[in-house]
């Protein structure tokens, strides 16, 4: 898949949509490294194609603790790889030999790690 361009972008527009628990040591780990030798991985987000209710232009797919740690560092922005929403198409037979199509949303980014 071809790379997005990296941009950076203000945190206050990044919606945590799924947030997870981190342990405070490994937390503690991620500040120290980007505090040391900065981010070496952008996070990943996608653009709304509208601005939220809540004020969010992006949902984030991967990324949270390190904006978490540049929140704790002082930063309002961040560099960000910007996925594209695309639709799937998904054929599902309905148990009397008919396929059904629905589209479900996805992401079409590089893989998270």
């Amino acid at each position: 898949m071809k790379e997005q361009p990296i941009e950076r972008i203000p945190i206050a527009e990044i919606n945590i949509a799924n947030p997870r628990p981190r342990s405070r040591g490994r937390w503690l780990m991620i500040v120290a490294n980007i505090r040391e030798v900065g981010l070496k991985k952008p996070i990943t987000v996608v653009r709304r194609s509208e601005l939220g209710a809540d004020g969010k232009r992006f949902d984030l797919v991967c990324g949270q603790g390190r904006i978490e740690a540049f929140l704790a560092l002082g930063e309002t922005s961040i560099s960000s790889e910007t996925g594209l929403r695309v639709s799937l198409q998904l054929i599902q037979c309905n148990g009397y030999g008919c396929p059904v199509s629905f589209s479900h949303p996805v992401v079409a980014t590089n893989q998270c790690s």
